[in-house]
């Protein structure tokens, strides 16, 4: 799935830097996706993260306070075209398409 993200990229001239993104810049993110060999690629509405992680060593998951970043009008521009390509290679590559097909 990687060099195919990668090819599908360098085509569409999407830059790609491939790091770990940081919570403390997610008010930068604009869009984000995820990838699986069951999903293929699936856009991202809403991120939670402990407002402390400390938290996690002393309550349960329901105690915690979290953070929310929610992507707007996901999936955006970018994961839209990335989406299409990926599907278009899955159904050239013989796979049923509409079973990833969550629209």
């Amino acid at each position: 799935m990687i060099m195919c993200l990668s090819s599908i990229c360098s085509r569409n001239k999407i830059p790609v830097r491939e790091i770990a993104p940081s919570w403390s810049e997610r008010e930068m993110w604009s869009e984000a996706f995820i990838t699986s060999s069951l999903r293929l690629l699936q856009h991202v509405e809403v991120i939670q993260a402990p407002s402390s992680w400390e938290s996690l060593d002393t309550q349960t998951w329901t105690e915690v306070t979290w953070e929310e970043k929610q992507f707007e009008n996901a999936p955006g521009r970018i994961t839209a075209v990335i989406q299409k390509e990926v599907m278009e290679m899955a159904s050239m590559e013989g796979y049923p398409v509409s079973l990833f097909d969550d629209r």
